[in-house]
């Protein structure tokens, strides 16, 4: 699977003008579609230290895979490209040795691995040098069509089995959260059961919480739904609306009985005087 064209056509044109030329004398030469020595190898030229730059170029293997390599005058290899049946390996070292970036293009997809733990990945900008973060977007927006994982590779709630977009093990924060759900105004519906307060009374003395709300022990166990959570709440202002508008028919009706009472007290006193 040779799909790292551009780097490949390169390497094999200048392997093709090398099969034209001879090489200093203690290296491999190049002799049209021979090759002299095992591990062929081009000098381009003596560095300060002594040391000399050098690209080497050989098959090797029972699968004949193509090795193509960069040194520099450590005699370290910088830059390195290997072409196996299946796969492709492009590989960047560091100066003191180790790689740094690797890029595996395999059977089951496309691999990019930065090992140095200061490795930045920076999408629309310079590189930020000294910068804290590891991954940054300057610009633009970012498309996640699978699952993102803060902190965990859990996706799968063990309490409710949903796979979730978004798991955060640890703390959120944000000045602003918009959440889609149902509401509760099915509460001032006509045909709601709206139960008495002997009822609700009666609940929390069995269950120690409102009815429709979950136990403490459940919230420990399961967590809770934000957008649920504050329908619920919602459902509970609207029924204590409603039991005080009832109160307060309640308190209107007694107040009139006990004008009258007043009135005709009144009535009563007059008479006899």
């Amino acid at each position: 699977m040779k799909k790292l064209l551009p780097l490949t056509f390169i390497l094999m044109l200048f392997q093709g003008i090398c099969a034209q030329t001879t090489t200093t004398s203690n290296a491999a030469v190049f002799d049209g579609d021979n090759v002299v020595g095992s591990d062929p190898i081009v000098e381009f030229g003596k560095a300060s230290n002594g040391g000399t730059y050098k690209f080497s170029s050989k098959i090797s293997g029972s699968g004949g895979e193509i090795h193509h390599a960069f040194y520099d005058a450590n005699n370290l290899a910088r830059n390195s490209y290997v072409a196996y049946d299946t796969a492709n390996v492009i590989t960047y070292s560091g100066i003191n040795g180790g790689y740094f970036y690797q890029l595996f293009d395999l059977p089951n997809g496309t691999f990019m691995s930065l090992t140095n733990s200061k490795s930045q990945l920076v999408i629309g900008a310079d590189v930020a040098w000294g910068a804290s973060h590891k991954f940054i977007v300057n610009s633009g927006n970012s498309f996640f069509d699978g699952n993102v994982g803060i902190g965990t590779e859990s996706f799968v709630d063990a309490n409710d089995n949903l796979e979730y977009k978004l798991s955060v093990e640890g703390k959120v924060r944000a000045h602003e959260i918009k959440v889609y759900t149902t509401w509760a105004d099915y509460v001032f519906e006509d045909d709601y059961d709206l139960p008495s307060l002997e009822e609700v009374e009666e609940h929390i003395k069995t269950k120690g919480h409102l009815k429709d709300i979950p136990s403490a022990k459940e919230v420990d166990e399961n967590g809770i739904e934000v957008g649920e959570m504050n329908k619920l709440l919602l459902q509970k202002i609207e029924e204590l609306t409603l039991y005080v508008i009832e109160q307060n028919k309640e308190m209107s009706i007694m107040k009139a009985q006990l004008e009258a009472l007043e009135s005709k007290k009144e009535c009563v006193s007059e008479s006899k005087r």
